[in-house]
C-alpha cells in the first residue's frame, strides 16, 4: 500500500493505491468472510468457489465487503504515520480501479483547522470585584427568618398590607367572558410576590375580610396563552381571610434555634464567612472567563462547519432534555421567553461557534505548553469526588463509565489551564 496525501484548506486530500496482488488478497479474505451466505445450485452454503459466485452474483460481488475491511487498516496506517492530520470527522471515500488491476481509494478527511494565536500570555484584563457588604448578609438573614415565620390570621378588622397573604376567591373575564384556568377559590395569595398580573396585588391592599372588588389588570403583550396576551380584563375578587407572617426576633435566641452558633453576632460572622468564600469561587471562575475570551477574540478562526453543527446538535438536545424534564418542550418555551423556535436554534448557533472556536483555541495552548495531568492527579480527583459522595474509590469507579472518567479529566485539564492562563496574564481592578 502507498499513499499521497495534499492539504487543501481545511481537507487533507488522501490517495492510498493498492497493487494487485494485495488487492487479490483482500478481495479473497471478503470471499472467505462471506460465502456463507450465497447460494448456488449443485454446492453446499459456504463451499461455492469464489470464481463460481463472482460468474453467479456478478464479478463485483466481493468489492464493498473487500473495502469494509480493508479501509479502516490503511486509514490507521496512514494516520499513524502522518501525525499533523487531525481528523475531526470520519471520511468520505471513493474509489476507482486502476490498470494493473490494483485499486486506489480516495478520501476527504475534514482536519482541525490551522490557526495561529497572537498572544495568551502577558496581555491585560479587566478582572472582575466581587465584595460581600452587610446588605448581602441581612439578606441571608432574612431568609433564615422566613424559613423560621409563621402565618397567623390577622385581627377582625385589619386591612390587608404588603407582606400579608390574602385568602381569596377569584374569578377572571375578558370582553365579559369568563376565561379557561382563572377560577380559583380559597386561593392563597402573598401580597408584593408579584405572583399575579399587572397590578392585581396592590389593587387588594386595603381591603378587609369580607370586601368584594372588581380588579381590572391587563396581560402582558407576550402571555404564555396567546388567547389572553396584551388583552384588558377584570377579576370578581373576594376576601376570605387575612393572614400575616410572625417573624421571630433576630437575637441570640434565633441564632441558637436556627445554627449551630450561640450568639447573633457568631451567627453574622459565619454568614459573611460563607459569602466571602462563595464571592471568591465566583471571582476566580469570572476572571478566568474573561482571560480566555480576550485570548479567543483575537484569534482569526472559522470553526469547522462540521464541529459546529454537531456542537448544535448537542445543544438543542441538552436543551431539550431539560425541559421535558420540566414538563415542557421548545413550543412552550419559546411562547415564554418570547422568542420564536428559529430565533432559538440561531442563539444556539451562536453558542455553537464560540464554544468550538474556544475549544479549539484552547487546546492548541495545551498543546503548546504541553500541560497535561498525570495518573495520580486523576487518581486523587477520583478519591476526592468519591469522599464527597460518601462512598469508597472502588466503588465509585464501579458506577460509572469510560466516557464520565473522560469528564473528569478534561475538567482537570481545564482547571489547569484555567490557573495557568491567570497566573500568565495581568488582571486588573
Amino acid at each position: 500500500m502507498n499513499y499521497t496525501t495534499k492539504r487543501e484548506g481545511d481537507i487533507v486530500k488522501l490517495v492510498v493505491t493498492v497493487g494487485a496482488d494485495e488487492w487479490k488478497k483482500e478481495i479473497e479474505q471478503a470471499y472467505e468472510a462471506t460465502k456463507g451466505k450465497y447460494k448456488v445450485e449443485g454446492f453446499r452454503p459456504g463451499k461455492a468457489p469464489q470464481k463460481v459466485l463472482e460468474n453467479t452474483y456478478g464479478a463485483g460481488i466481493f468489492i464493498e465487503e473487500a473495502l469494509q475491511r480493508a479501509w479502516p487498516k490503511y486509514y490507521m496506517e496512514v494516520l499513524n504515520k502522518e501525525k499533523s492530520i487531525e481528523p475531526i470527522d470520519y471520511p468520505t471515500i471513493d474509489f476507482t480501479f486502476n490498470k494493473d488491476g490494483g485499486i486506489s481509494i480516495m478520501a476527504d478527511i475534514d482536519v482541525l483547522p490551522s490557526f495561529e494565536i497572537k498572544a495568551y500570555k502577558g496581555i491585560s484584563v479587566k478582572g472582575e470585584k466581587i465584595n460581600v457588604d452587610k446588605k448581602q448578609i441581612d439578606e441571608q438573614l432574612e431568609q433564615m427568618q422566613s424559613k423560621r415565620s409563621r402565618a397567623v390570621a390577622a385581627a377582625k378588622d385589619a386591612k390587608i398590607q404588603n407582606g400579608n397573604i390574602a385568602i381569596i376567591n377569584f374569578e377572571g373575564f375578558v370582553d365579559g367572558v369568563a376565561f379557561a384556568g382563572g377560577k380559583a377559590e380559597n386561593y392563597n395569595l402573598e401580597i408584593g410576590s408579584k405572583s399575579f398580573i399587572d397590578t392585581f396585588e396592590e389593587q387588594l391592599v386595603g381591603l378587609q375580610v369580607g370586601d368584594k372588588k372588581d380588579i381590572n389588570v391587563s396581560f402582558p403583550k407576550e402571555y404564555h396563552a396567546k388567547e389572553l396576551a396584551g388583552k384588558p380584563s377584570m377579576f370578581k375578587v373576594e376576601i376570605k381571610n387575612i393572614l400575616v407572617k410572625e417573624v421571630p426576633t433576630l437575637d441570640d435566641t434565633f441564632a441558637k434555634d436556627s445554627s449551630e452558633f450561640n450568639t447573633l453576632a457568631e451567627l453574622k460572622a459565619d454568614i459573611k464567612a460563607t459569602l466571602e468564600a462563595d464571592a471568591k469561587v465566583r471571582q476566580e471562575a469570572e476572571n478566568q472567563s474573561r482571560v480566555i475570551e480576550a485570548i479567543v477574540k483575537d484569534v482569526k478562526l472559522t470553526p469547522p462547519t462540521k464541529m459546529v453543527e454537531r456542537q448544535e446538535q448537542y445543544l438543542m438536545q441538552d436543551l431539550e432534555q431539560r425541559l421535558a424534564y420540566q414538563g415542557a418542550n421548545i413550543t412552550m418555551y419559546s411562547q415564554i421567553i418570547g422568542k420564536s423556535v428559529e430565533e432559538i436554534k440561531a442563539d444556539l448557533s451562536k453558542q455553537a461557534v464560540q464554544t468550538v472556536k474556544t475549544r479549539l483555541v484552547l487546546d492548541k495552548i495545551l498543546d503548546l505548553e504541553k500541560i497535561d495531568v498525570t495518573k495520580a492527579e486523576i487518581d486523587a480527583e477520583i478519591e476526592k469526588i468519591a469522599k464527597s459522595k460518601g462512598t469508597t474509590t472502588k466503588e465509585f469507579l464501579k458506577g460509572i463509565n469510560e466516557k464520565q472518567l473522560g469528564y473528569i479529566e478534561n475538567n482537570l485539564l481545564f482547571d489547569k489551564l484555567s490557573k495557568f492562563l491567570v497566573e500568565n496574564n495581568k488582571i486588573t481592578d
